[in-house]
């Protein structure tokens, strides 16, 4: 989600001259296994879509999420794309043979590290500090320490915080929802005022929802609210051939204990 959300913001919001083209986001999550071969394929594997990206559009955001899956020979491989100095072997993207300028992209990377020993109420110097330290256990046999360079830090999600994040998450929710059933809904997924505020203090008082910050309500939505949501327009759209125009509904329970 943090990802998504920094791609959005700098492709959109921070791009109104169009200076950037293009954006590559990977999840290492994908790429944490720690067997020999695998990191060298994992390596190639990023690398060719780091050329391709690279190859079309030069002026790229390049986003590596929860790089802390991922081991520490293959972070080294994706640093020394950025990082070689000239030296070979060059990045290319076959069957072209010049080497890809890598100077022109943004590069972020995004981790949990250091995130339980953060607080609501750390200012940033604090937060990067915590960070670093922890950081720098992770990354003990790494032969580059880039990664521990320009630390931007961020501090636990506020009530209001995950508000938001139930709201984007609701939305999104619908619009999955409309290109799931369009053949026999043209309805909309509506919300009554208080149920994203319900999902962000229900996710404030969970400790595990809390500490995954905005995932924990993109688990929640994603899963329970879509079960509700998707049995809701089983039954509506079940009983004749008949397209249905009818609102999908949530709303808080009366005791306050449950969406429906």
């Amino acid at each position: 989600l943090t990802a998504n959300i920094i791609a959005e913001s700098i492709f959109t919001d921070h791009n109104a001259e169009r200076q950037l083209c293009g954006k590559l986001l990977l999840q290492m999550r994908q790429y944490s296994s720690q067997t020999p071969t695998h990191v060298k394929r994992h390596a190639q594997e990023i690398r060719q879509k780091v050329a391709e990206q690279l190859h079309h559009c030069p002026r790229s955001v390049l986003i590596f999420d929860e790089i802390q899956s991922a081991p520490e020979e293959l972070l080294d491989n994706i640093i020394d794309i950025f990082d070689n100095a000239g030296r070979p072997p060059f990045l290319t993207f076959p069957p072209h043979q010049t080497p890809l300028n890598t100077s022109m992209c943004i590069v972020i990377v995004i981790s949990d590290i250091g995130s339980t020993k953060l607080s609501p109420d750390m200012d940033r110097d604090s937060a990067k500090r915590a960070i670093e330290e922890d950081a720098d256990n992770k990354f003990k046999r790494s032969e580059k320490r880039a990664l521990l360079q320009n630390i931007v830090p961020f501090l636990p999600l506020s009530q209001d915080d995950l508000k938001w994040v139930a709201l984007k998450e609701l939305k999104e929710l619908g619009a999955t929802l409309a290109e799931e059933f369009k053949w026999v809904w043209r309805g909309k997924l509506t919300w009554a005022k208080d149920v994203t505020n319900w999902i962000a203090n229900m996710c404030y008082q969970d400790a595990a929802c809390f500490e995954d910050g905005g995932r924990g309500i993109d688990t929640y939505v994603e899963h329970d609210v879509l079960l509700m949501a998707e049995s809701q327009l089983e039954n509506e759209c079940s009983s004749d051939h008949r397209i249905s125009f009818n609102n999908v509904d949530l709303r808080v329970a009366g005791d306050g204990s449950r969406l429906e």
